[in-house]
């Protein structure tokens, strides 16, 4: 969503006039396992100009990076056709991103388990799908303890955790092996991040602006998870000026919040536009300026 700022002469003073717009998530879904630094971004795009409105295409599109990352950007907005989606990733399919991935051993040595793929950020209702094997020889069974989908596989070295539409925030899977020879059983949770894009997203500011002089725009976000990976950023015509965190709460299920950037009239602001960018970052390493940097 955007502010477009506009300015005129009243007497000796400079005045700039803000109007607002909020933008709603369409109801699309899209999954994602990796092994690799994930951002998925969420933007608003309905510009309001004057007295008329333009919105453009909603879409999603997913791609890899040259630094091994895989980042999906939703653009929403409302049109009379309905919302479209669209997925691209350099040639490279959601369905091959989800087969290539790459297994990892569970952190316990010992119980020696993997698996496929290694880490899995699943959107709230969608499919999942995951294995969990061992190399052991000395197996009885293998299976999955969670709040939905548990199974266990008897004589069997892998099972399959499988769940149809995720629609628990406490799944906690995890993969367990019972044994012939000491430890007997041993289990390793896999690493699952559930998220969910904002129900809504809005911008606000006042409605007269001094040259000069300091003014707030507000940011709020509502029902968006985790919120502690939430960055909201503010964007003047596509540059990043400013950039907070959302929340700092380890809370899983969908909360609400806001923030207030506070930024100098100019005259050189007339005209121009303002947008609220919401982010939704996972790092397997820590984060840098520049993945917050673009809008």
């Amino acid at each position: 969503m955007d502010l477009t700022i506009w300015m005129f002469a009243v007497s000796p003073l400079l005045i700039a006039r803000i109007s607002s717009s909020s933008v709603t998530s369409p109801s699309t879904a899209q999954s994602i396992s990796t092994n690799d630094t994930t951002t998925m971004m969420t933007e608003s795009t309905a510009v309001t100009t004057g007295t008329e409105k333009h919105s453009s295409e909603s879409e999603a599109s997913t791609m890899l990076s040259t630094q091994s990352s895989v980042m999906v950007t939703t653009g929403f907005s409302t049109t009379t056709q309905g919302s479209t989606i669209a997925f691209e990733a350099d040639r490279v399919t959601m369905a091959e991103l989800l087969k290539d991935s790459n297994t990892s051993k569970g952190q316990q040595d010992t119980c020696d388990v993997e698996f496929s793929p290694a880490r899995v950020i699943v959107r709230y209702g969608d499919p999942v799908t995951v294995t969990c094997l061992t190399n052991r020889t000395d197996f009885r069974a293998t299976g999955w303890e969670a709040s939905v989908g548990s199974v266990k596989q008897e004589n069997s070295s892998s099972a399959v955790w499988n769940v149809s539409s995720l629609t628990v925030w406490d799944a906690e899977p995890k993969c367990f092996i019972n044994l012939r020879a000491p430890p007997r059983q041993c289990n390793k949770q896999l690493n699952l991040i559930i998220y969910k894009l904002p129900e809504n997203i809005s911008i606000d500011g006042p409605e007269v602006i001094e040259k000069g002089k300091k003014f707030n725009i507000t940011c709020e976000v509502k029902d968006v998870a985790p919120i502690n990976n939430v960055w909201v950023k503010l964007c003047r015509d596509g540059v990043t000026i400013k950039q907070k965190r959302l929340g700092q709460s380890n809370e899983k299920t969908p909360e609400s919040g806001n923030v207030t950037f506070t930024v100098s009239a100019d005259r050189k602001d007339q005209g121009w536009n303002y947008t609220c960018v919401v982010k939704l970052i996972f790092l397997l390493t820590e984060l840098n300026a520049s993945t917050l940097q673009a809008c």
